[in-house]
């Protein structure tokens, strides 16, 4: 195949135009395509895209194998640039398919690293990650230099896809291999996808040192990009964390950066960290305030996630601020797109907040019927508000009359060793019994566990049911 030098001069243009008239496939076949790139150079796509599939198809016709893989890669790259992923992946399909035939290991691998990419723009995610495993396999036997970047790829859609655990043996792998091979710039970006998994797997601390790890390395490589991605993931941590002030700092600096501004979906999500550390510091007007552009920026960009997310912060502010009839609709909109998000702890947790508003707005058997859905569904004892529900529903059953359904909430919180279960759902416990104990007419068991209920309210820092049962003692 040429390297197109008898192109290389100021006749150029004249000597493709010439060459595109020769009876000599080889000759055409390399005028076509080195004017499909100069058409690409010119922002001419959709010429460049017809004369480089003209000139991958005489590349096949001459049986030159490597050179049509190396054509249908720029004709992916083409139809890539235009957004047209189902063309780019079928050109990509042929890319590998003809560096099989020139037993061309590292032409087949940029090929199925490229299918890939282009599956996980389709939303096919399972190809995607087939054609990763794939070229990974390739990669291994065949010593590919560019197997950094390739694993820290193929982690990325491992982990954005629920797979964190097996991401991240890749990302240590990545950047290991980067620093063996000289390529700095690749390790920030490993060790700030390493972060991004390890969040994932709930473990906050070690994701914000990795992610400072990435901060540092990236500020001393002068890559903004990923200097900006570490210290969102360090804000993140901090707010998983409660450390809410650190993160709230990590935040504002971010802000200060002149080039924050240049991605909005990355200010949307931004943002919504910052409502989520303003929130823990109890500056809910200032929280509420920018959640409503969160929200708005997520619905207009498609952030689902986001939207989701804010949408229950902003029905949690709203409760706090006693508009319980707001935000018993806001939390039926967040636990709406909670669901068609499949993020299934935020779901409950806007299960039991609508419990809590129906409760504040006289809705009782709403409630009730919430809170034994809650409790009915034995997955969600390893989530904490499982047992806030049971605390509720012994404490409602109690007050009810109810004494068989009280007993069964009292007698499950009891015999359980869950850590979820605090102070406030024991102290509903206890003056649960206490309430029992009185129907029974056993007065010195119901002052003994009204006793221990105000106290455990005390400890929990609900003083207001802590003062009613202390006048009732009295």
């Amino acid at each position: 195949m040429s390297d197109f030098e008898d192109f290389e001069d100021e006749n150029a243009e004249e000597k493709i135009e010439e060459a595109l008239k020769s009876t000599n496939l080889v000759t055409r076949s390399d005028a076509i395509i080195e004017k499909a790139r100069r058409m690409w150079f010119r922002r001419n796509i959709p010429e460049a895209i017809n004369l480089m599939e003209s000139g991958a198809e005489i590349r096949e016709q001459l049986k030159d194998s490597l050179g049509a893989s190396q054509a249908y890669m720029d004709v992916g790259f083409l139809h890539t640039h235009e957004k047209r992923h189902e063309q780019a992946l079928s050109a990509y399909k042929l890319c590998v398919q003809h560096a099989r035939e020139a037993l061309n290991s590292e032409w087949e691998i940029h090929g199925l690293v490229e299918c890939a990419k282009a599956s996980r723009k389709l939303r096919r995610i399972d190809d995607s990650i087939a054609f990763y495993k794939e070229a990974l396999a390739q990669a291994e036997t065949f010593g590919y230099e560019r197997m950094a970047s390739l694993k820290a790829s193929y982690a990325r859609v491992l982990r954005q896809n629920g797979f964190a655990q097996e991401a991240e043996p890749l990302l240590v792998d990545a950047a290991e291999i980067a620093i063996t091979n000289g390529n700095d710039h690749i390790v920030p970006r490993a060790d700030n996808e390493l972060a991004n998994a390890l969040a994932a797997e709930g473990n906050h601390r070690e994701a914000f040192e990795k992610a400072k790890t990435a901060f540092h390395l990236a500020e001393y490589n002068e890559d903004v990009r990923e200097m900006d991605k570490a210290r969102f993931l360090m804000a993140l941590s901090k707010n998983k964390m409660s450390e809410f002030a650190e993160a709230l700092k990590i935040i504002e600096e971010m802000k200060a950066n002149v080039d924050f501004r240049k991605s909005t979906k990355h200010k949307v999500r931004t943002d919504l960290q910052h409502t989520i550390a303003l929130a823990g510091l109890n500056r809910n007007p200032e929280a509420l305030k920018l959640v409503d552009r969160v929200i708005y920026g997520a619905k207009h960009h498609k952030l689902l996630e986001v939207e989701g997310e804010a949408t229950a912060i902003q029905a949690r502010l709203q409760y706090f601020a006693a508009n319980t009839l707001d935000s018993q609709q806001t939390a039926a909109a967040a636990l709406e797109l909670a669901k068609s998000n499949g993020a299934q702890e935020l779901e409950l947790d806007m299960r039991y907040l609508l419990s809590a508003c129906f409760s504040a707005n006289g809705m009782l058997d709403q409630m009730v019927e919430v809170l034994v859905e809650i409790t009915g569904d034995e997955t969600n004892t390893e989530l904490p508000q499982y047992w806030f529900a049971a605390g509720d529903l012994a404490l409602h059953y109690a007050t009810a009359g109810n004494a068989e359904a009280a007993q069964t909430y009292t007698a499950l919180i009891k015999a359980s060793k869950s850590p979820f279960i605090n102070d406030a759902v024991q102290a509903q416990s206890l003056e649960a019994q206490a309430i029992l104990f009185d129907a029974a007419g056993e007065k010195v068991k119901a002052k003994n566990a009204r006793a221990k209920a105000m106290q455990t309210y005390l400890i929990a820092g609900n003083t207001e049911r802590a003062t009613i049962l202390a006048n009732l003692l009295k």
